[in-house]
């Protein structure tokens, strides 16, 4: 994995991991034959970028392999450094008021301002009865540890948009409310949803892919439209979703993404794109959490969609 690393290099690539252990020849004074230093991440979270030195008997970080002071970078005889990613939870780790300063601002530009995505993003939102008028939830589910968790993953997201349209009641020993006949339930628990002032009210625009909507009158507001932005819409964990919220839409139920004029599939590329713009444009939205791409969604894109100010706390940059 490490072969084409500098050996000075790899011999530091071993726990405990600090900064101070990166300012050897490898960064400071780059191969001759190269102008370019690369650090290109082998692992999800190999580098970490700070704008201090860490003491030397400083714990290592718990997701971080090694953390690189930025003050060792300047002092490269490269004429080019190549980063393999800047996002990720806490990937920068700043400290001195110029340099937080500096971030704010670079995040404050991160909007999408892609007119076709913007364009394609906004139609979607008039087919699910326009800006404000569905919810939606950023439910990631394939990669790694999203994979292994993707029932707790719904499970959260299901618990906080009922916890937004319901109470959640535990059943009496013994009762069987009638609420329990509906699909929504999950055991042990018992939903009696309440109406609330500030919620969608916009009625679905089924199709004959959806299951009826809720006769039962407490359940009435869960049959507000849901926008699943997901990378795995056929999953079969998404079904209390799918249950609590017969309005339910996908991606491929709204918009189609063309292949580009060489012929290259964009889909693979620009789907997720337009799954983030088209969330932040619902009335709320719910993401995955661990996911830096949830936090991008939640803290920034639906914030700046909405004339707010951004979620600025080292989360997805």
């Amino acid at each position: 994995m490490l072969s084409s690393w500098p050996a000075s290099l790899i011999e530091h690539f071993s726990y405990p991991l600090h900064a101070w252990e990166m300012t050897s020849s490898a960064i400071t004074k780059p191969a001759p034959d190269t102008d370019t230093l690369r650090l290109k991440d082998q692992t999800a979270y190999d580098f970490r970028f700070v704008d201090y030195t860490p003491a030397l008997d400083a714990a290592p970080h718990p997701r971080y392999l090694v953390s690189i002071p930025i003050s060792t970078l300047v002092t490269s005889s490269a004429q080019l450094i190549q980063l393999g990613t800047l996002f990720g939870s806490s990937r920068l780790h700043f400290t001195e008021p110029g340099h937080l300063a500096a971030r704010t601002a670079i995040r404050e530009r991160m909007a999408f301002a892609n007119p076709h995505l913007r364009a394609a993003s906004l139609a979607a939102a008039n087919a699910l009865g326009g800006q404000d008028a569905f919810l939606a939830a950023h439910v990631r589910l394939s990669n790694g540890r999203f994979c292994a968790a993707q029932a707790q993953t719904v499970r959260s997201i299901w618990y906080h948009w009922l916890g937004v349209h319901c109470v959640v009641l535990m059943p009496a020993r013994g009762a069987t409310p009638r609420y329990m006949r509906s699909s929504v339930s999950w055991y042990p628990l018992t939903l009696f949803c309440l109406y609330r002032k500030r919620r969608p009210s916009i009625p679905c625009r089924r199709t004959n892919a959806h299951p009826p909507s809720h006769n039962v009158h407490e359940l009435a507001p869960l049959n507000v439209p849901l926008f699943i932005a997901t990378d795995i819409e056929d999953a079969p964990t998404l079904a209390p979703l799918r249950a609590a919220f017969p309005c339910t839409f996908l991606l491929r139920d709204l918009a189609d993404v063309p292949d580009g004029e060489d012929g290259v599939r964009l889909g693979p590329f620009l789907e997720p794109l337009l799954d983030a713009t088209i969330a932040s444009r619902a009335w709320a939205v719910v993401g995955t959490e661990g996911s830096t791409f949830s936090r991008y969604v939640e803290d920034f894109l639906w914030q700046r969609e909405h004339g707010r100010q951004i979620v600025s706390v080292g989360s997805w940059i």
